[in-house]
């Protein structure tokens, strides 16, 4: 298990951003619409990232038994622990669903959050990341506040990088046009490029071992003096 570390308190106030009326609102329409995948993630235990202190802290949906809070506070986390975003206190492989939103966008480490999402899992457990859309309109509210927003392809890659292997890309929040869906793959769906957010779902896959193909008669070397 990671060290705990206290974190210090940021001045960029991305919290205070995510606890506005607005923000809040786009928050509690995408926990709505994010509810089906959510319901089809079953389990013990679980952990919710949240952006702020302020902003929603109920689930939709939610079929974990236990679910852990933490939520943005500064640099780090806090909540249930106090922690920093590349030393979750958390054990290895120990949790069935990790539900983090808009919490990669003000994080420190983003890389190394998303290892860290990637350790605690279980294998089979899923990771649901909420990240903003960097094209959309609504940019116009959060942009110069301190986030580090990717094209949510690049947060695909980024949870591939880590073993994860995503199932479903598609977006949440306010849209403005009818998504022309496209399945490219599984369930795994893009479009709508002046969505507010994405959702991305991904799972733990662990491959087992791949059994050695049976070989012909095997030669026998007799140091030296050649094969029989």
């Amino acid at each position: 298990m990671p060290e705990l570390r206290v974190v210090r308190q940021s001045l960029r106030g991305t919290d205070r951003l995510f606890a506005s009326a607005p923000m809040a609102a786009l928050l509690a329409h995408e926990q709505m619409q994010a509810a089906p995948e959510l319901g089809r993630a079953f389990g013990h235990g679980g952990l919710f990232l949240r952006p702020s202190v302020d902003s929603p802290a109920m689930l939709p949906g939610a079929a974990v038994q236990v679910m852990l809070q933490l939520h943005r506070c500064g640099e780090g986390f806090s909540g249930d622990v106090r922690c920093a975003d590349d030393a979750l206190p958390i054990g290895t492989e120990s949790l069935s669903l990790v539900y983090a939103q808009h919490v990669l966008e003000s994080s420190p480490a983003g890389q190394q959050l998303m290892g860290e999402v990637a350790r605690i899992l279980a294998p089979e457990g899923a990771a649901m990341f909420i990240v903003l859309n960097p094209f959309s309109p609504v940019r116009l509210r959060w942009w110069n506040r301190g986030l580090k927003v990717l094209a949510p392809g690049r947060v695909a890659r980024m949870l591939s990088e880590h073993g994860l292997e995503v199932r479903t890309i598609r977006p949440l929040g306010s849209c403005w046009r009818p998504p022309a869906a496209r399945d490219v793959g599984s369930d795994t769906v893009r479009s709508n490029w002046l969505a507010s957010s994405y959702l991305l779902l991904a799972r733990k896959r662990v491959h087992g071992m791949t059994p050695l193909r049976a070989g012909g008669p095997r030669v026998a070397w007799n140091n030296g003096v050649g094969a029989r």
